[in-house]
């Protein structure tokens, strides 16, 4: 079946694929379509050289009305907003995991490759699950490598967090990568799935316009030198939350737990008083409240590991206490 291209199982672990014949834009329309809920295609059954009755779409779809379809944050609206995010994390290769996370309400997932590898398929279909199910994925990466990071956003990431910025300088540096000019100086690529392919009247400059508007970059506070100059961070053009880490934050003070809460008082000040909001991960309804109280809009709380952990934990005791007390008849 020669020039015949295939989609397989990419858009949704419920997709069953597709045959594509001819041309290759069709497989790029088709996908960003699929991925976006907005396009139903017409199955037809065309006879084949070599076989009948392949499984064909048709993407004319000329009776159905297409616009752009570029999405928008959550995050960003809810901060724009004065509202707190809801956000969970992952850091492995679970494409249910945006579609549960969306179901049950929460804003934003936040994929971290800082700390977990994934192939670079793996990653760009999990990527294309967040826009399937409507949620924003805030990538925190594990590089600083200028074209590295700007394909995470152009395969659909929403946010970036960046892990251990230091100095204003840094952060400058980092928005001067990410963003598109007039802001910063990153390249133009446009032909991508954050463009929507192209797709429902998209131009160059709606994409640039929305693309700015529409995703954000979040500086980690992890370091007493960092901390130092929290406010100077957060007063950078481009930077648009801050992030307290306290895991390696709280490392570096030696765990000292009053430390700790003056460093986050002291990032929740410097926050404030630049107009930009910032977050932490919490652990319970008690620090959850802690942190609201202090004004934190960014709160992340579990992971697709200690879901997993958890539940399996939850589970066992249910077995063992379902067997201990059980009542069997003497034989």
């Amino acid at each position: 079946m020669a020039n015949t291209w295939i989609l397989h199982d990419y858009a949704s672990p419920h997709y069953n694929g597709f045959f594509i014949q001819h041309d290759p834009l069709l497989l790029i329309a088709g996908f960003a379509s699929v991925a976006r809920r907005t396009f139903r295609p017409k199955i037809q059954y065309f006879p084949m050289p070599e076989r009948e009755n392949w499984f064909i779409p048709d993407f004319t779809c000329s009776h159905l009305p297409r616009n752009s379809f570029m999405r928008k944050s959550k995050t960003l609206k809810k901060l724009r907003e004065g509202q707190i995010v809801h956000i969970c994390s992952m850091g492995h290769y679970l494409p249910p995991y945006a579609q549960v996370a969306a179901d049950v309400g929460f804003d934003c997932v936040w994929l971290d490759l800082e700390h977990r590898t994934l192939a670079i398929a793996e990653l760009q279909s999990l990527l294309t699950g967040f826009h399937l199910h409507d949620i924003d994925c805030l990538l925190r990466p594990a590089t600083r490598e200028k074209a590295s990071l700007c394909r995470f956003l152009e395969d659909g990431a929403t946010g970036l967090m960046f892990p251990h910025v230091a100095s204003a300088d840094e952060a400058r540096r980092i928005v001067n990568m990410v963003k598109f000019p007039p802001v910063g100086d990153r390249g133009l690529n446009f032909a991508s799935f954050d463009a929507d392919f192209k797709m429902g009247g998209v131009t160059v400059e709606s994409y640039v316009e929305h693309t700015n508007r529409e995703t954000f970059v979040v500086a980690q506070i992890e370091t007493p030198d960092a901390l130092a100059c929290a406010g100077e961070i957060a007063s950078v053009d481009g930077i648009d939350a801050l992030f307290v880490g306290l895991g390696d934050l709280g490392l570096r003070l030696q765990h000292d737990k009053r430390q700790l809460e003056e460093a986050i008082t002291t990032v929740a000040v410097q926050a404030k008083n630049s107009g930009k909001p910032w977050g932490c991960p919490v652990a319970d309804e008690s620090s959850t409240a802690r942190r609201t109280e202090q004004g934190a809009q960014l709160l992340a709380i579990g992971s697709d590991f200690q879901a997993m952990h958890l539940q399996l934990v939850r589970w066992k005791k249910s077995l063992d206490a379902g067997i201990e007390n059980a009542k069997i008849p003497p034989d």
